[in-house]
Order: C-alpha cells, then sequence, then structure tokens
C-alpha cells in the first residue's frame, strides 16, 4: 500500500479524504502554530515579569498611578492573551497527534481548537472595535461641545 492509498483510507470521511498535499500543509501549518504559540507563552511570561518590576519601580517614583494598579492591568493584558496561544498549542499538537496515529478524533479536536482560536480572535477584535467607535464618538462629542 503506498503513501496516498494510507492516506485516503486513514481520513476518508463522506467519500472526501485528504490529499498527501493536504496532510503536508496540515503539518506545516501545525509546526508553525506550535511555534507561535510557543512565542506567545514566552512574552506573556515577559509581559508579567516587566510588569511585577514596573509596578515596583513606580512605587520607587510615587507618581500619580498606584504601582499595584498598573500591575494588575498587565497581568489582565496578559490573562486575555493566555486562550489564543492555549487554542494554537491544542491545535498543533492535536493535528500532528492526529495525522501520526490516524485518528480522526484528534484531528477533530486540532480542528475544534483552531475554531475556538480564530472564535476568540474575532470576538476580541470586535470588543475593540466596539472601543474604538466609542472613543471616536467621544471625540466628536467633546470637540463639538468644547
Amino acid at each position: 500500500m503506498n503513501l496516498e492509498e494510507t492516506i485516503d483510507s486513514a481520513y476518508q470521511a463522506n467519500d472526501k479524504s485528504l490529499s498527501a498535499a493536504s496532510v503536508d500543509f496540515l503539518r506545516t501549518s501545525a509546526k508553525w502554530a506550535k511555534f507561535l504559540a510557543i512565542v506567545g507563552f514566552v512574552l506573556i511570561g515577559i509581559l508579567i515579569v516587566f510588569s511585577l518590576l514596573f509596578g515596583s519601580m513606580l512605587s520607587n517614583l510615587n507618581r500619580g498611578v498606584p504601582a499595584g494598579v498598573i500591575t494588575v492591568v498587565y497581568i489582565i493584558v496578559g490573562a486575555i492573551w493566555l486562550p489564543p496561544c492555549i487554542f494554537l498549542l491544542r491545535f498543533a499538537n492535536e493535528i500532528n497527534n492526529g495525522l501520526d496515529e490516524s485518528d480522526q478524533n484528534s484531528i477533530d479536536a486540532g480542528f475544534s481548537a483552531l475554531k475556538s482560536h480564530f472564535k476568540y480572535i474575532g470576538i476580541f477584535t470586535i470588543i475593540i472595535l466596539g472601543f474604538y467607535a466609542l472613543a471616536f464618538i467621544g471625540g466628536i462629542l467633546g470637540g463639538a461641545m468644547s
């Protein structure tokens, strides 16, 4: 049995299958997803460490904003960006496991994690655009009132 026959028999569903090129694209996507997830985890860690350091520096300077507020804000930002990194890592791991072991359930779990990643990013984008719209309207109203 050649590679393409193995792939066709392992990934058939509703008379559809993944070609060798599709499997290769998925493996490459999983590698990049794992890389981006790991970079995201590292950057979140750096953000939290710097927030703790920056918070203590602000408390030494005794400027207007309490140090704890800045630290909490940065930790919240890190927490907001944690789920997309987790979803990307799950996608990468599940797709690789599914392709290596010809396990459709793992492949389905990988695509589910990818869907969750995009859904999270999409909802977050909508929220940010809403804040931008409110800021724009507030700027116009503020300018008109002055």
